[in-house]
């Protein structure tokens, strides 16, 4: 199922998206196998809650994929080996996305 993957839903759940551990207006987005993490903040910074998300949606096959980074999101995908690719829109811009495969 593609779509918007919204927290405390039951697939959220499956990867550990959760409202204890992310603030709400936090969502994913699948696309067939690639879970897209566009807007995210968690509850508790530095504990470590969205690099176990990262983890739990490779492990189950799912390829990560994070368009345009900014603020602390440039670091953590820069330490955590994403590969960047710049790609065009539909409506022909240029869109940054950082790739992580599954494990």
């Amino acid at each position: 199922m593609n779509g918007t993957i919204n927290l405390g839903t039951k697939e959220a759940e499956r990867f550990g998206f959760t409202p204890h551990r992310f603030k709400a207006g936090s969502y994913l987005w699948r696309e067939g196998t690639t879970i897209i993490i566009s807007c995210i903040a968690s509850v508790h910074p530095h504990h470590g809650d969205f690099r176990r998300l990262v983890e739990e949606i490779r492990r189950q096959g799912f390829r990560v994929a994070i368009p345009t980074p900014l603020g602390r999101m440039v670091g953590i995908v820069e330490r955590s080996g994403y590969q960047r690719v710049v790609e065009t829109t539909e409506q022909g811009d240029a869109c940054e996305v950082w790739f992580l495969e599954p494990s």
